[in-house]
């Protein structure tokens, strides 16, 4: 009985353990740089091809992230970042990018842009370099 009751205990903490926010196979993924290809701006994608059209991510493997999108889109910014669950949690940074669709050759994420007191949703499409 108490050996049952053992693997029992021994099975859920497995489960607990590996249903954890960080998620090592997602950011082995994001390693790399990745240029990008679509997108909308609140649904727009002209203004999206036409503004976003050179913007690059690149995911360092000791966990930093450089790119355009990080302050005001118009240098590029390097901030420490780690996944957790669906997310890229970026640190000391009001943007959070939810992870859509992540592939070896694929990344698209959604966030929330706060630009002069409007909040606008981005959605963005990258094919790996």
């Amino acid at each position: 009985m108490h050996k049952i009751l053992f693997l029992w205990a021994f099975a859920a903490l497995f489960l607990l353990q590996s249903c954890g926010d960080n998620n090592p196979a997602q950011q082995q993924l994001l390693i790399g740089e990745w240029q990008f290809s679509n997108g909308t701006l609140d649904g727009n994608p002209e203004f999206a091809a036409q503004n976003y059209a050179l913007y690059q991510l690149k995911f360092s493997p000791d966990g930093k992230l450089s790119s355009q999108i990080l302050s005001d889109l118009e240098k590029t910014e390097t901030l420490p970042y780690k996944v957790e669950g669906d997310k890229i949690v970026l640190e000391n940074a009001k943007t959070t990018f939810i992870i859509k669709n992540l592939s070896d050759k694929q990344l698209s994420i959604f966030f929330e842009m706060n630009l002069e007191g409007n909040t606008y949703a981005v959605e963005m499409t990258f094919n790996k370099k």
